[in-house]
């Protein structure tokens, strides 16, 4: 019943945004560069976004803090996301007890160009939204 049930599945976090007037770039060292290079591989191919260098060396940054934002280097919040459409081969899957096969279900997330949460955050560390520590809690 629960497979015929769902149409949507979506999951969110609220993560600290760096704070435009002190952002700066900051230099990534090669643990986290791997970490980043691990996550970009299990991104969806068809679904990578083009207007961000998925490359090393990355471009993340942070806020230095100022007097504007109390010098915590954030000011407000940004929404990290996973949204999962309950196609009819999620729905069989589902049916069929395979969801306790996590292997196959990322297959098919990943099939159907799903972001998890950690992926659709580092995109946005990415783009200079937030930092990776930020998504990297949030994400744990």
């Amino acid at each position: 019943l629960v497979a015929s049930a769902l149409s949507l599945l979506a999951a969110q976090r609220l993560v600290r945004k760096i704070f435009e007037h002190c952002k700066q770039q900051v230099q990534v060292d090669k643990n986290r560069q791997q970490e980043i290079t691990a996550e970009i591989q299990l991104m969806p191919v068809n679904y990578l976004p083009h207007d961000v260098s998925l490359l090393p060396p990355y471009k993340l940054y942070q806020g230095k803090g100022c007097s504007y934002c109390e010098d915590t280097g954030y000011r407000g919040r940004i929404a990290i996301t996973e949204v999962l459409e309950n196609t009819k081969t999620l729905q069989k899957m589902i049916g069929d007890g395979v969801i306790n096969d996590q292997e196959r279900m990322k297959a098919e997330f990943q099939h159907q160009g799903m972001f998890s949460l950690r992926q659709d955050g580092l995109i946005k560390a990415l783009r200079g939204f937030t930092t990776l520590e930020e998504v990297w809690n949030a994400t744990k």
